[in-house]
C-alpha cells in the first residue's frame, strides 16, 4: 500500500520497551542530525550516549543485548538557532517524561510535531508513527497468537477482543495490557464478533455452519459464559451482531431458503427471536453477508437498523422500525464473486453512513470499495478518497464524527471525511476489525494476536 512520503514515526516497540520501566536522567539519543527544509543547509549535533544510560542494569529485552545497541534518530527542522534550542529543550522535557514514567511515544510525538519536525526513530530496523498528524500507533502485547476478528470498546478504558479457538481478550487500562482466555467448551469455535458494554458484560458471536454459529454472554467479566443461542439449521451461518443498548440487539445470518436470517433480542439475549422471513426482501442467489469483522450490521437510535451484503450483489437492507418492515437498496461497491462485496457498515447518525469492502482474495486491487450515504441508506455514492484497497472494517471516530477509519489485510488508514480525496494517514498494518472508543482512541485487531492502538495526542500527554 502506498505511503505518504517520509513523515513517519512509529512507536511500535518503543512503547513496549519503555512502558514498564521508569527511566532516570535526561534522554540521550545515540546520534541526531538537524537538517534544514528546502535550503540544503545542514547543521549537525551529536547527542552521545549508549542504551545503557537509558536502561541501567537491564541488559536483555526481547532476547537482545541492549547495552551494545545504538539508537539513531534523524530530526528534520529549519536550521535556525532558535529552533535548535527548541529541539534541545524538547529532548530534556522528553527525558523528564521518561523519568516520571509518562507515555514516551506520545511525549515524543507531541514535542516534535508541535515544533513542525519529522522525527524518525529506528528500532530494530522498524520505523514507527506519523508526526504530521500527531498520531501514535502502538502494537500492544495481546498474550495470544490467535486470529482476531472481533473488537469492541466500552467506556472507561475497557476494550474486548475475540478470535479463533474460543478466544477472547479483555483490557481494563485502555489497551495497555491484555488478558487472554478461552470460553470453556468453545475451544473449536471462531468468535468473529464481540459486543462489550462494561468490564463485566459482553456478548460473543461465533461464525460457522450449523451449530458452530452460537451466541454467548458474560455478566461477570468472563468467569462464566452463558450459551444463549445455537443455530440448529445446518444451512445457517451467523455473521455479525449489533446492539442499541445492553438489552436490545440484532444478529445477522446468511440466507436460508432465500431469506437472510435475522435474530432479535429485547431481553439481553435470554431470547433470540427470528424475524419472520415473510417480512424480508428476497436474497439474490449467491448473495450473503461477511463474518470478517463483526461489522456487517449497524444500528442507530432506538429503531434504525442496516446490514450489508456481498457476493453476487452488494446491497444494504434497512429497517426503520426495529425489524418490522424492510427495504433494500443497491450500492456501487465492487462485487460479483463469492469473495467480494460489502464487508462493513457504520452510521454516525440516522442519515450519514459509510460502507466498505472489496475482494479479500485481491486485497491490493483498487476499485470502488468505499461509499457513503447522506439520506439514511436510500442512495449510496462512491467515496472519492484514494487509494481504495480491500477493507474488512470501517468505523466513524467516536469524537470527531466526520472522521472515518478503515482496516484490512493490505493496510489501515483514516480520513477526515469520507468525501476527502486522500487519506490523512495510512499504515501497512494487517488487521481485520476496528473500534473507536469513547475516549477517541481506535483499536484494531488482526492475525497472530495483533492488537494495534491508534492514539491522537492533544497538547502532549493524556
Amino acid at each position: 500500500m502506498p505511503q505518504n512520503g517520509g513523515q513517519v514515526i512509529e512507536c511500535v516497540g518503543l512503547q513496549a520497551l519503555l512502558r514498564d520501566r521508569p527511566l532516570e536522567g535526561v534522554l540521550r539519543l545515540g546520534a541526531a542530525r538537524i537538517r534544514s527544509n528546502g535550503t540544503g543547509v545542514e547543521t549537525a549535533k551529536v547527542f552521545s550516549g549508549h542504551v545503557r544510560d537509558l536502561l541501567g542494569d537491564t541488559t536483555k529485552i526481547f532476547g537482545r543485548n541492549f547495552q551494545r545497541i545504538h539508537f539513531p534518530a534523524i530530526l528534520h527542522a529549519p536550521a535556525s538557532q532558535h529552533e535548535e534550542d527548541q529541539q534541545a529543550t524538547g529532548l530534556r522535557l522528553a527525558g523528564r517524561a521518561f523519568a516520571n514514567d509518562q507515555r514516551p511515544c506520545e511525549m515524543i510525538a507531541s514535542m516534535f510535531c508541535r515544533a513542525h519536525w519529522t522525527l524518525a526513530i529506528l528500532l530494530f530496523g522498524t520505523v514507527v508513527l506519523p508526526c504530521s498528524a500527531q498520531q501514535s500507533v502502538v502494537q500492544e502485547k495481546s498474550n495470544t497468537t490467535e486470529n482476531l476478528r472481533g473488537v469492541s470498546a466500552a467506556a472507561k478504558g475497557v476494550v474486548w477482543a475475540s478470535g479463533t479457538h474460543g478466544t477472547y481478550l479483555r483490557s481494563l487500562d485502555n489497551g495497555n495490557t491484555w488478558q487472554a482466555a478461552q470460553v470453556v467448551g468453545a475451544e473449536q469455535l471462531d468468535f468473529r464478533d464481540v459486543e462489550a458494554f462494561s468490564a463485566d458484560v459482553a456478548y460473543l458471536l461465533s461464525a460457522g455452519p450449523g451449530e458452530l454459529s452460537r451466541i454467548y454472554k458474560t455478566t461477570d467479566a468472563g468467569k462464566n459464559w452463558s450459551l444463549q443461542f445455537t443455530n440448529k439449521d445446518p444451512k445457517g451461518f451467523l455473521d455479525c451482531s449489533a446492539f442499541w443498548d445492553e438489552t436490545h440487539g440484532v444478529t445477522i445470518g446468511d440466507p436460508v431458503n432465500g431469506k437472510f436470517e435475522i435474530l432479535m433480542t429485547d431481553d439481553g439475549g435470554k431470547n433470540w427471536t427470528p424475524v419472520p422471513p415473510a417480512r424480508l426482501p428476497n436474497a439474490i442467489d449467491g448473495e450473503g453477508a461477511f463474518a470478517a469483522s463483526g461489522s456487517c450490521v449497524a444500528v442507530e437510535g432506538k429503531n434504525n437498523l442496516w446490514f450489508a451484503t456481498g457476493g453476487k450483489a452488494a446491497r444494504v437492507f434497512q429497517s426503520k422500525d426495529h425489524g418490522k418492515t424492510w427495504t433494500v437498496n443497491d450500492t456501487p461497491i465492487a462485487h460479483g464473486s463469492d469473495s467480494a462485496g460489502i464487508f462493513s457498515i457504520a452510521f454516525r447518525d440516522a442519515k450519514h453512513g459509510v460502507i466498505a469492502g472489496g475482494n479479500y482474495k485481491e486485497a491490493d486491487k483498487q476499485g470502488t470499495n468505499l461509499a457513503f450515504t447522506n439520506d439514511g441508506g436510500t442512495t449510496w455514492k462512491p467515496s472519492p478518497v484514494s487509494p481504495q484497497w480491500y477493507f474488512s472494517a470501517v468505523a466513524f471516530d467516536s469524537r470527531d464524527k466526520r472522521t472515518i477509519w478503515v482496516a484490512g489485510s493490505a493496510g489501515a488508514a483514516y480520513a477526515d471525511d469520507v468525501t476527502a480525496t486522500a487519506w490523512t494517514r495510512q499504515w501497512p498494518i494487517n488487521t481485520n476489525a476496528l473500534t473507536s472508543s469513547p475516549t477517541g482512541d481506535v483499536f484494531a485487531v488482526g492475525p497472530n494476536g495483533t492488537v494495534v492502538h491508534f492514539v491522537k495526542p492533544t497538547l502532549g500527554l493524556r
